[in-house]
């Protein structure tokens, strides 16, 4: 028997044993999902992680971001058939937390550096499609996660009988981190408050002169993880001493916003609108594991038609699988003196039977010297697309975004060319759409 072959038959065995301990009898060949496996994602992984100049060498963390024991079960298969490959280094140990000191008295000591520890990830999910079907998707994520996933495989199909029962098999929830794959749960405030203050004052500083003047909005509605968190958050702001709190004339005005995106996993947002010309909006999000559901919903049932069954939201599904979004063109749009616009056209399409919520979100700049690398990129100002898909519906859609610097031939000074910090969340978009979402949702 081949390497192949040997790789083949110890993916199908190995899953065999992985999801048969709740069968009576072992199937007698490998399943569909063994053969996608095997056939296709370990080969093809193999040889991406340990030739191509980009991955080898890099350390790779396996995670299931769907906590049920298929998704535990397929990480397990992959990690032992990808352990020991030349130029794929495993890793194993648990990240470490957050640092939960206290805030720094001068904004300019901040670390505002990614707390990424550039380790490439590798997700797997598992969620029920129908009757005896089941969906695995699995992606590979770089340091940053700042563009989402950069490859993905993806599969649907028939679960053999061991694999539908361990679909249903829960499993604990990866280390918090406040990402979408492992957000922050009830024992986290303090850290989920530090990283979101370390958010808002790392895009604040920029804006720093001498002080900036903040209101913020007290927040109504939340359930106790997300209003304690956001009460810490404001707490530890007001401790730089280039910050402070006023209702007269602030310079930013910030208030919290809170998104479902599931049953059980709901999106916090922090926003700074400016109240002057010259400053830039700021924002600080993260993830959270809320079980039950608030007394007080955040989000009303939908009516289809009047008389209608009320069907709750969450048990529709995740929004985000039936919004398709096609990037048609980007360009460089009307010049002034000194800036530009940036335009891209996308195709949005709603695949589901309700109406579907969107608002994008997209950073536009301009390029130092007018080169096009990430060092030389500085932003001006974000674009936002939002609206509304009613079911079936397709619409082509323009994301504008105004006062991008734009001087590629100045009588004096550096050449600076207007641009996109990056556009692969349109391009990718079933991929890496996370990374210019800013929320897709049930209509309410």
């Amino acid at each position: 028997m081949g390497r192949q072959g040997e790789a083949h038959w110890l993916i199908g065995s190995l899953l065999v044993l992985l999801l048969a301990y709740s069968s009576t009898a072992l199937p007698a060949s490998r399943s569909e999902l063994s053969r996608w496996l095997g056939d296709v994602v370990t080969p093809e992984l193999r040889e991406m992680l340990s030739r191509h100049p980009r991955y080898r060498g890099q350390s790779l963390q396996l995670l299931h971001a769907g906590a049920n024991g298929l998704a535990d079960a397929v990480v397990t298969v992959l990690t032992i058939n990808l352990r020991g490959r030349e130029g794929i280094e495993l890793y194993s140990p648990a990240p470490q937390p957050l640092p939960v000191s206290a805030s720094p008295a001068r904004i300019d000591d901040l670390q505002c550096t990614s707390l990424e520890d550039g380790r490439l990830r590798l997700l797997v999910s598992a969620v029920a499609a129908g009757k005896r079907k089941g969906q695995v998707r699995i992606a590979l994520v770089e340091p940053g996660a700042a563009t989402g996933s950069t490859h993905s495989w993806e599969w649907r199909g028939s679960l053999s009988r061991a694999e539908r029962e361990t679909l249903g098999v829960s499993r604990a929830p990866q280390i918090a981190d406040g990402s979408m794959v492992a957000p922050w749960g009830g024992q986290d405030i303090e850290q989920a408050a530090q990283d979101m203050q370390r958010q808002l004052a790392c895009a604040l500083r920029p804006q720093v002169a001498t002080r900036l003047d903040l209101a913020w909005f007290e927040a109504s509605n939340l359930p106790p993880l997300l209003a304690d968190t956001v009460h810490r958050s404001r707490h530890l702001l007001g401790s730089y001493a280039e910050l402070g709190f006023a209702e007269e004339s602030p310079d930013y005005r910030l208030a919290a916003e809170v998104t479902a995106f599931s049953a059980d996993v709901w999106q916090l947002w922090l926003k700074g609108v400016p109240q002057s010309n010259g400053l830039a909006p700021v924002q600080a999000v993260a993830y959270f594991r809320h079980q039950p559901p608030p007394a007080q919903p955040l989000i009303t049932p939908y009516r289809r038609t009047a008389g209608a069954p009320v069907t709750p939201v969450h048990e529709r599904g995740d929004a985000l699988d039936y919004l398709a979004v096609e990037m048609l063109d980007a360009s460089l749009g009307r010049e002034r003196a000194g800036s530009a616009e940036l335009q891209v056209r996308l195709r949005l399409e709603n695949r589901s039977e309700w109406p579907i919520d969107y608002a994008f979100s997209l950073s536009g700049g301009h390029y130092q010297h007018c080169v096009s690398e990430p060092a030389q990129y500085r932003h001006d100002r974000y674009g936002r697309l939002a609206g509304r898909l009613e079911a079936g519906q397709s619409v082509v859609r323009p994301l504008v975004i105004r006062g991008a610097e734009h001087r590629p031939n100045p009588w004096f000074g550096a050449r600076k060319c207007a641009g996109f910090r990056s556009l692969e969340g349109f391009e990718h978009y079933p991929a890496s759409g996370d990374s210019v979402t800013e929320y897709v949702r049930w209509g309410l």
